[in-house]
């Protein structure tokens, strides 16, 4: 969430946190009134639903997934409370089109 928007760099590491742009702005546009760190929170469940996603782009993947043989699932775990939270993607009910795309989760 702090990360600057504008940054150029070769680092492995930005580039792999930098696939969390999209979580970051829904983030911040559903979450302005709440508190930094409530923000970072739901920036993190964002990102676990944009890694779903991405798993679709891999065309393996996604022929299991629409086959049904195989189910995605992502998972949070608050170490301040000791809580899991967990879901499974949706296939049927996600849209994804031409880099726009919009998970679809039944939570568990």
């Amino acid at each position: 969430m702090n990360m600057q928007e504008d940054v150029k760099s070769r680092n492995f590491i930005h580039k792999w946190v930098s696939n969390g742009e999209v979580a970051k702005l829904r983030a911040k546009a559903a979450t302005a009134h709440l508190s930094f760190d409530q923000q970072c929170r739901f920036c993190e469940k964002e990102s676990i639903d944009q890694s779903l996603l991405n798993m679709l782009t891999y065309p393996w993947i996604e022929d299991r997934v629409k086959r049904e043989l195989l189910y995605l699932h992502g998972g949070y775990y608050n170490f301040l409370n000791c809580s899991f939270e967990n879901w499974t993607l949706d296939f049927k009910a996600c849209n994804v089109k031409e880099g726009r795309s919009y998970a679809a989760v039944k939570e568990q």
